[in-house]
């Protein structure tokens, strides 16, 4: 498989108040076309730095970041825009919808800035959303909408740019259970029908299992990185260290 992500030494400090925090220490990853990755560690591992690098929201202060065979790190903020726009997709977890327009409307945004024709941007932005099942949800606002179909717009938002890499960060972190699986359930099977590669962020190992691969942060690098239980792989493991508890139930994923 080509490689969508390839991170070498990746590193990543901030400067609070005079003292440096290192929040990656030498990430080595790579994302190949068409895997699902789910990203788990305890709070301050690095988990949403690294999200935000690899979505090109952040630079890193070292190393080399190859997004789709291009080398980003030390692109400017209007090339990092223009790769957010052309060759990404993001799911998070408080939705993130604009609350004055329509599930359409919110759908049909990134492709504005993607330069898409009005005819085009309304015909795919229909499809989209007829895909996450809220094909007679068109012209809700998302205040009339559940938190999961607020989460289903959002992912029919992220899909319809036609990205090469979706980033969800903790997708179902502020659904109840059953809404959380049914928006999980979908996500698995968008995934399946095409060639799209998938990283998410989640702190839960019955989540986490669904993917094809989990990689777990502790302290800014990767400590664990092996295939899924689903696809065969060893149960997640107990690492009280970095606040990972508990073997992921059995579920079926596709």
């Amino acid at each position: 498989m080509t490689p969508i992500v390839e991170l070498s030494d990746v590193r990543k400090t901030y400067v609070m108040e005079a003292v440096d925090v290192h929040a990656l220490r030498g990430i080595d990853l790579t994302l190949r076309q068409g895997e699902f990755t789910a990203i788990m560690g305890a709070s301050g591992s690095g988990k949403s730095t690294l999200l935000n690098v690899v979505g090109c929201l952040d630079q890193p202060t070292g190393g080399v970041y190859r997004l789709d065979g291009e080398r980003v790190d030390g692109f400017n903020e209007e090339r990092l825009a223009e790769c957010r726009r052309m060759k990404l997709g993001f799911v998070f977890q408080s939705f993130n919808l604009l609350y004055r327009a329509t599930a359409l409307e919110n759908v049909e945004l990134p492709m504005v800035y993607q330069g898409v024709r009005a005819g085009e941007r309304l015909q795919r932005a229909r499809q989209a959303l007829q895909t996450v099942g809220l094909g007679d949800r068109l012209d809700h606002l998302p205040t009339q909408l559940s938190g999961g179909q607020q989460q289903r717009v959002a992912l029919a938002r992220a899909l319809v740019t036609r990205p090469r890499l979706l980033l969800a960060d903790e997708p179902t972190g502020n659904l109840d259970s059953k809404t959380a699986d049914e928006v999980l359930d979908l996500l698995v099977r968008v995934h399946a029908q095409g060639n799209l590669t998938v990283a998410m962020v989640t702190h839960d190992p019955d989540v986490a299992a669904c993917a094809h691969r989990i990689v777990i942060l502790h302290d800014g690098r990767v400590v664990h990185d092996q295939v899924s239980p689903s696809r065969g792989g060893p149960a997640i493991p107990h690492i009280r260290s970095i606040g990972v508890h508990g073997v992921a139930k059995e579920r079926e994923c596709e």
